[in-house]
């Protein structure tokens, strides 16, 4: 049988106040078992931290991806200019093929970010 806690402070020490209400050592009221959670294993809760630990670094990394995809963009774009303002017509092709490729890049990153790999865009940055 699992030990329950205050599911708002994970305290397991209650008073019993009358019948159908206790107190929890953090003031709130319990008057319902919905207030109430089974007391989860310590594991069971480290391995949730280093989950969603993990999913904020996955994030984080994520759109530092995205931004340096659209700086990248946004840089390449002011190449083109000068090169077309110069006149330096192979400079102008080199750059718009890049331009296009960090395009498709960017365009499978916005149509499914999740097997996007991060791996393979460093690749292409070589």
């Amino acid at each position: 049988m699992k030990k329950l806690v205050c599911k708002y402070c994970g305290n397991a020490e209650f008073y019993v106040l009358n019948l159908e209400e206790t107190m929890c050592k953090c003031g709130f009221k319990l008057t319902k078992l919905s207030d109430y959670k089974p007391e989860e294993l310590e594991e069971e809760n480290e391995l949730l931290v280093d989950i969603e630990q993990s999913e904020q670094i996955n994030e984080q990394s994520n759109h530092q991806l995205e931004a340096e995809l659209i700086s990248k963009i946004s840089l390449l774009k002011r190449e083109i200019d000068k090169s077309l303002d110069e006149g330096n017509k192979e400079k102008f092709i080199q750059l718009t093929s890049e331009l296009n490729e960090q395009e498709k890049i960017l365009n499978v990153w916005i149509e499914n970010p999740e097997s996007f790999c991060s791996e393979e865009y460093q690749e292409n940055q070589k």
